[in-house]
């Protein structure tokens, strides 16, 4: 698994952005991210698929067996957080409105 720590790249930022700077520890590989940045082709969208995804990993439920305790609310709290905080710095709205009429493809009515 190849590691960039280059703010002067993209894949840096990505990294910064992420808290994902530990070479030890990382959550993406170089590739993930080239790859996600192919996909959403901006700095901040794949800092948001990224957050999502660390959300959905953390999605599994907290459980406790005798000795052994498993709490992951803290970590999904602090997950949310950080995407709030990145989706208010990039400008990023979790929702939308409006009105879309679809066509069904057998006919012109909506």
């Amino acid at each position: 698994m190849s590691f960039t720590n280059d703010w002067s790249t993209t894949i840096g930022k990505i990294r910064f952005h992420l808290a994902d700077t530990d070479s030890a520890a990382a959550v993406f590989s170089d590739e993930q991210l080239a790859q996600l940045l192919l996909e959403y082709e901006e700095v901040d969208l794949v800092v948001e698929a990224c957050l999502l995804h660390k959300l959905a990993l953390l999605a599994q439920p907290d459980f406790r067996a005798d000795w052994l305790q498993v709490d992951l609310s803290s970590a999904r709290k602090a997950t949310a957080d950080l995407l709030a905080r990145k989706r208010q710095e990039f400008g990023l709205n979790s929702l939308s409105s409006g009105i879309r009429h679809f066509l069904r493809a057998d006919s012109n009515e909506v």
